[in-house]
């Protein structure tokens, strides 16, 4: 699943450098079919990709990941928190693919107690 969130060093934990990222999801609750939204934003910048999926699966995710990735030279992705949700279960993809380094955060939602604050605030506009 990845490291610990407690055990990312302190430059990532401080925003001092560009390249470590949070990722998400956010699920619509409006009508049957229930649009699903990948979010990446870079802790330092603030920069931040959304990508449609068509559902929560770790196969979407992947996909998702892969196309991010792609918008950005190779090593703009260096690490990548997210939380424990069924759809980070593509982990060893991302670790192999992209040369990342995972952390997890230590609860399936990670924004209900800020250990990922920056995306999570993002990500609550964009359900809005």
């Amino acid at each position: 699943m990845g490291k610990s969130i407690s055990e990312r060093p302190k430059e990532i934990r401080s925003r001092d450098t560009f390249g470590h990222w949070e990722l998400d999801t956010v699920v619509s609750g409006r009508g049957k079919n229930k649009g699903c939204v990948a979010t990446f934003i870079e802790r330092k910048t603030r920069l931040y990709t959304a990508i449609q999926m068509p559902d929560r699966t770790a196969l979407s995710m992947e996909i998702a990941f892969g196309i991010a990735a792609s918008q950005y030279p190779v090593g703009v992705f260096q690490t990548a928190t997210a939380d424990r949700g069924k759809e980070f279960a593509c982990y060893d993809f991302c670790k192999i693919a992209l040369s990342l380094i995972n952390f997890a955060s230590k609860i399936h939602k990670a924004y209900a107690y800020g250990q990922m604050g920056g995306n999570s605030s993002f990500s609550f506009f964009l359900s809005s």
